[in-house]
């Protein structure tokens, strides 16, 4: 895959990560908050602190006028391993004597009433009269909600003027069971994070089978006659494609769209509190990792998926599925060192969080409705998406609210089609001036638009192949070895593309903007259309010979010939299919879970539609119902909401 320079990337203002729509930047507001946390495992130890010696048996009694007060006790990141924090505590010597062999403690829960002791004792060396230091620990984390609590003292060896200071809590819910995956390339953070989702609720699910079962691949949106072609990745960013991705998986798929930070924070804590960790936006600038410096150094930003395992009372715990860009170099992370959660102070969240919500906050989390369905059902349901998306049935016609009138969504195979014709100088020119005057004659916001209209459709088309591909190759048949293959052929050309594309910004840029010149590079651009539009049709067709709709059965490894539903769970109807051996049934028979025959249809060409309603045409109540063929064979069951 062609890999963009961080030089073009600063210059174009391409989204830095997956999940920032096309458009021109905003304003990005001045990073007011520490970058790293106060407390890092290579940073030097503050003045007084000291290795962690074991305490002398005996601790001499102090005088009056000395008193340790913990101040505070707080999670922060430990990247030097694979899971865990440090519990950092700070302390300070608020008496007017100076202290020595101070013993600190940590606990999970009140120690007084049964709290568990967790990480080492930390002892302080010496503490001068008015100092303040911190000291951390390391801690594996759990599992649940509860309260830590960190104890200078404990063993109340020490006569100090206030006895009462001696201790500091905070309240923790973590999941520390989220599975971690590596988002491996720029682009993919998203299903990254879904994929950690799916695995949480018990899916053995890769990336890429996330990716090719969302349908990623197999959807492409045109604007007629606009030269704009948002790729698979963007238009399957949208609650339509979460809903279907969790559909499939039996899960139900629960949206929070929120007005204000308090109301957002709230319902984060609610879900993690429930073990439903949520996925949500930030823009990595302000993350705490150190992988993301280079963005810092070049002053990019953009939208990033992460997972919210867990917080505090001070701090959010996100499972982050890393950079996944490969041209950072030195310094990209070994990729298993990257499963550690990430701790980062609520100001800094709300920050990294701000930048991308544009006054909505979103949190997205599943959780079950009942067993996962099997592997082969999945599979199935999502193919059957990537045949309706190729063929442009499954369009979310939301997508297109507040578009001109004149702009014409053209989606699925077609969309290809329709780009390729839009490759010439005067379709281009038009185009071009419209974006020019848009942004006031700003020749680089004119760049900077066009880039992120097209580049960035091409970009995620690539990577949509480019994971079909990745999955194809695991499957282990002679379909999906051909899938894998044009998947491949696909990716590549889209990288073409998407090259020409890129050079033809350049050439406006050193030409002062004249459009003229685009005949070449359009003409270029046109011929690896061509080729796409030539292997669309035969992904369609491979992948109908997979499920049994071509008429010689599946071809998929280990599929149980089957009747499918989708949508399923149903609000007001869901299609019936089936692959089973000889002829269609002449009926079959819908059936509530009493053994009750609620109604009788008569499928078409191995399809049928069931609208919910009984033999009377009445709609039944919410509640599932079993599909049944004319011998009694339990088939399928539906669920209706």
């Amino acid at each position: 895959m062609n890999r963009l320079t961080l030089g073009l990337v600063a210059l174009l203002a391409i989204p830095a990560l997956a999940g920032s729509p096309p458009g021109l930047p905003r304003q990005r507001p001045a990073v007011t908050v520490p970058i790293r946390h106060v407390i890092l495992p290579w940073d030097t130890p503050a003045p007084g602190g000291s290795p962690k010696n074991p305490p002398p048996a005996h601790c001499p009694v102090i005088l009056h006028g000395s008193n340790a007060a913990v101040t505070s006790v707080e999670l922060a990141s430990d990247y030097a391993v694979e899971r865990g924090y440090h519990i950092v505590v700070e302390i300070a010597n608020s008496g007017t004597n100076d202290l020595s062999n101070i013993l600190i403690r940590f606990y999970l829960g009140d120690p007084d009433s049964g709290g568990v002791q967790i990480g080492d004792d930390l002892v302080i060396a010496s503490l001068a009269s008015g100092a303040v230091t911190r000291d951390s620990t390391h801690w594996n984390g759990f599992t649940g909600t509860g309260v830590v609590c960190a104890v200078a003292d404990p063993c109340d060896e020490v006569t100090e003027s206030d006895e009462s200071d001696n201790r500091a809590t905070t309240g923790v819910s973590l999941r520390d069971d989220v599975p971690w995956v590596w988002q491996v390339v720029n682009g993919y953070c998203n299903y990254a994070s879904l994929t950690m989702q799916f695995n949480f609720l018990g899916c053995d699910h890769t990336l890429y089978e996330t990716v090719e079962f969302t349908s990623v691949p197999h959807s492409a949106l045109a604007i007629d006659d606009r030269f704009y072609l948002p790729g698979g990745l963007y238009i399957c960013q949208t609650e339509s494609d979460y809903r279907f991705a969790g559909t499939i998986r039996n899960l139900n798929t629960d949206f929070a769209f929120l007005g204000t930070w308090s109301a957002y924070l709230a319902e984060l804590r609610s879900r993690a509190d429930a073990g439903q960790p949520p996925v949500t936006s930030v823009d990595p600038y302000y993350l705490p990792q150190p992988d993301y410096d280079v963005l810092r150094e070049y002053g990019l930003h953009g939208g990033h998926a992460v997972v919210v395992t867990g917080y505090t009372d001070s701090a959010v715990i996100i499972n982050d599925p890393g950079v996944g860009l490969e041209f950072i170099e030195p310094g990209l992370p070994e990729p298993e060192k990257r499963g550690a959660d990430v701790v980062v102070d609520l100001a800094t969240f709300q920050q990294a969080v701000e930048n991308t919500s544009g006054g909505v906050y979103v949190l997205i989390s599943y959780s079950p409705r009942g067993p996962l369905p099997p592997e082969d059902e999945i599979r199935t349901a999502a193919f059957y998406q990537s045949i309706d998306r190729l063929e442009g049935a499954s369009y979310d016609p939301g997508l297109s609210q507040g578009w001109p009138e004149d702009w014409f969504p053209v989606f699925g195979m077609a969309a290809f089609d329709s780009v390729q014709g839009d490759m010439a100088v005067q379709t281009f020119t038009a185009w071009f001036n419209e974006v020019h005057d848009y942004t006031g004659g700003d020749l680089e916001q004119t760049i900077t638009f066009l880039a992120s209209a097209f580049g960035d459709g091409m970009f995620w088309t690539q990577l949509g192949w480019e994971a079909s591909a990745e999955y194809f190759a695991t499957v282990g048949t002679v379909d999906a070895d051909g899938m894998a293959a044009m998947s491949r052929v696909l990716a590549d050309r889209a990288g073409a593309i998407f090259d020409t594309y890129i050079a033809l910004l350049w050439a406006l840029i050193n030409n002062g903007g004249d459009p003229s010149d685009a005949g070449p590079y359009l003409a270029d651009m046109a011929q690896d259309l061509a080729d796409v539009n030539e292997l669309e049709p035969e992904v369609r067709a491979t992948l109908m010979r997979m499920v049994g709709m071509a008429g010689d059965g599946p071809t998929i490894p280990a599929f149980e010939l089957r009747v499918t539903a989708f949508p399923n769970p149903f609000t007001s109807y869901t299609h019936i299919r089936w692959n089973l051996p000889g002829d269609a049934p002449a009926r079959i028979g819908v059936y509530d879970m009493a053994g009750r025959l609620i109604q009788t249809l008569r499928p078409v060409d191995g399809t049928i539609t069931w609208d919910g309603k009984d033999a009377a045409a009445r709609l039944t109540s919410p509640g599932a119902y079993v599909i049944r063929d004319s011998e009694g064979r339990s088939l399928r069951l539906v669920r209706m909401e």
